[in-house]
């Protein structure tokens, strides 16, 4: 196990949408196709390109010594495992070479899957990149001074720092709603996914705020508070999310596709859902986010 273990860092991918499909809508055939393009065919998106020369991962090479030992010890669990949560995708890199793979389908390996929930880090990376660029805002600034129609609801009286923890205390959630307080709320937001939402977000939000427990005070997972923090960088930049994230984000990443975040019809991002990109892409943001971390820059510090 020495040689297992030496390597600086592993990053393990997994891509499993049974799960969640089934918090979208119920499955039908098509529905892998849908997840697999990041519903980029069936919902609004906006679409950041890919870089002109990528930041460098190595592709899966069988033979790579690393590689074998990788599926020799893990492969047969990573199948048993991928069979019991119907996951489609893993890649494991170690140092940006990417030493273990299983798609379930050879389509896969083209695909630019949805990352659901994933999209949550990547909005608090782009915060991270508003906060950094302008110093004068805290991270203890309470959202309502800075997007004034959240003013006294639950997201407008919390700080930034308390809606990156999902302290906003708006509503108890129900965890099998995966984020969403209720099925009746959840209903109002799925047909974003194809491309069939035109309410005003914000609006919604103050319709359901509930304001069960004090800002600051109680973690509850949930869609809005991240949904919140994509309003909050559009205050601080004067930009749309989605423009100012393939500004900084992705265009650090370098990444070797097209990368996507689903829209509604007024324009606004599914910050908490709504990410869709390459499989070695994500690998790519894992990359970044510890390259950032080591270097001690400002948002390897956030």
């Amino acid at each position: 196990m020495k040689n297992f273990r030496s390597s600086s860092f592993q990053i393990f991918l997994f891509l499993g949408w049974a799960i969640l499909s089934n918090c979208v809508y119920s499955q039908s055939i098509g529905i892998w196709n849908n997840v697999s393009d990041g519903f980029r065919t069936q919902g609004t998106v906006r679409m950041g390109k890919a870089a002109e020369s990528p930041s460098n991962i190595n592709s899966y090479q069988s033979e790579n010594p690393l590689s074998k030992l990788y599926q020799e010890r893990i492969g047969a669990g990573v199948e048993k495992l991928m069979g019991q949560l119907k996951t489609r995708i893993v890649l494991i890199s170690s140092d940006r070479q990417v030493v273990y793979q299983n798609y379930a389908a050879r389509s896969m390996q083209t695909a630019t899957p949805l990352g659901y929930s994933m999209s949550k880090s990547l909005t608090a990376l782009t915060i991270g990149h508003a906060l950094c660029a302008n110093p004068n805002i805290s991270i203890s600034t309470k959202a309502e001074t800075l997007v004034p129609r959240l003013t006294g609801t639950s997201w407008g009286q919390s700080s930034i720092e308390e809606l990156l923890l999902m302290k906003s205390g708006s509503s108890k959630q129900e965890p099998q709603r995966s984020g969403w307080q209720s099925e009746a709320v959840a209903e109002l937001h799925r047909p974003a996914y194809l491309g069939g939402h035109s309410q005003d977000v914000i609006e919604l939000m103050i319709r359901h705020d509930l304001k069960d427990f004090k800002s600051g005070t109680s973690h509850q997972y949930n869609n809005y508070d991240t949904l919140a923090l994509g309003f909050l960088v559009e205050a601080i930049t004067g930009k749309k999310f989605h423009e100012y994230f393939f500004e900084t984000v992705w265009k650090e990443i370098a990444a070797s596709k097209n990368g996507a975040w689903l829209v509604n019809g007024l324009d606004q991002t599914f910050t908490a859902f709504g990410f869709s990109a390459a499989p070695e892409d994500w690998l790519r943001i894992g990359h970044y986010v510890i390259d950032q971390i080591n270097s001690g820059s400002c948002l390897g510090q956030f």
